[in-house]
């Protein structure tokens, strides 16, 4: 397989996105560097979350990892999706449903311009 050199990659990507020719070759061309560039940066991010869970699993830091890597989850069940919060759950302090309903129908009077 050959390789273009770059220059003539840019060249027919630059001259392809006016039309013509060149276009459908520019729209592949752009297409494979999109992929190759979402690969990298994809790679770079494993690379760096590797490091980051490495640093946080030392044995001398007191910070403790959240959670684990999908590929240790075997049972389908833990990712299960929890039930929300209940009002009688909140904490002291917290608005309620009526409070979130009060507030939205004010803010809805303001953008009416109706002033209370």
């Amino acid at each position: 397989m050959a390789v273009l050199p770059y220059a003539l990659v840019r060249e027919i990507i630059v001259r392809g996105s006016g039309g013509g020719p060149l276009t459908p070759l520019a729209d592949q061309f752009n297409h494979e560097l999109t992929r190759l560039q979402v690969r990298r940066i994809g790679g770079m991010l494993t690379r760096l979350a590797d490091q980051v869970r490495d640093v946080l699993a030392r044995p001398d830091s007191d910070v403790t990892v959240a959670g684990w890597p999908l590929e240790e989850v075997t049972d389908p069940f833990t990712l299960e999706v929890h039930r929300p919060v209940q009002p009688e759950e909140a904490p002291p302090g917290a608005a309620g449903p009526a409070a979130l309903c009060a507030a939205r129908a004010r803010l809805g009077d303001a953008q009416r311009g109706v002033l209370y």
